[in-house]
């Protein structure tokens, strides 16, 4: 298909549907119920280019740079905009919320109306955070900056399990670019090529097991399952 759509930088599955997004394409949506014969059933166009892609409850969430859209796909063929949000890529956080970050701040929004998630509270900090959180159990994992430092990017774990009153529980100190978790193991990619990887079976006190180097060059990407390493 990578010759047929330009840019599948992200995609996620729904139902027997592929949405996809990527530079000079918003948001493309593949049937693929016979994946042999996969076919676009439509394409919302949009003047910017789609980053991220999440579908829950017949909605699209697409991230675009600062903003999230949001997309009722409920007549498949004809996708329609319901809502623009100032915020990153949504991430869903039980049925009913979900949370986000926007610059400095952790944002918190009620998803009962899916088409037009309603922010409910904004989280100051002195921390830029990065757009992508990994969520386990009831807490989030958060990569975050402090400004003019950028030789400082901490992996922060928030307690979101009373939703209505989140707090910060932990700090792991470092430079870290990426993290996955895989059963309650936390694997951190930090500047340069190492790559360290935690006990998060009591989120509030990460214990570090191992810290090793990737043989060559830093992953652009990684993805963490079942105990190995891609």
């Amino acid at each position: 298909w990578g010759n047929e759509w330009i840019g599948n930088d992200d995609f996620c599955f729904y139902g027997d549907y592929l949405a996809t997004t990527g530079a000079e394409n918003f948001l493309t949506i593949l049937d693929i119920s016979e994946p042999e014969n996969a076919h676009e059933v439509c394409r919302y166009r949009h003047d910017r280019s789609g980053e991220k892609v999440d579908i829950w409850d017949d909605f699209a969430y697409v991230a675009v740079a600062g903003f999230c859209y949001v997309i009722d796909l409920r007549d498949i063929a004809n996708p329609q905009l319901t809502d623009t949000l100032n915020s990153w890529q949504l991430h869903q956080f039980g049925d009913q919320n979900a949370i986000s970050t926007y610059g400095s701040s952790i944002l918190q929004f009620d998803l009962s109306n899916p088409g037009r998630p309603e922010m409910i509270n904004t989280i100051e900090t002195q921390t830029d955070f990065q757009a992508d959180i990994k969520i386990k159990d009831g807490y989030a994992f958060i990569i975050g900056e402090i400004p003019d430092h950028p030789e400082t990017r901490s992996i922060q774990i928030w307690n979101f399990s009373d939703f209505q009153n989140p707090a910060q529980i932990a700090n792991i100190p470092g430079v870290f670019e990426q993290i996955e978790i895989d059963d309650e193991i936390l694997l951190a990619v930090s500047h340069p090529q190492d790559y360290f990887l935690y006990n998060i079976a009591e989120p509030a006190n990460p214990e570090l097991l191992a810290r090793n180097r990737f043989r060559n060059e830093r992953p652009l990407f990684i993805f963490f399952q079942n105990s190995n390493i891609y």
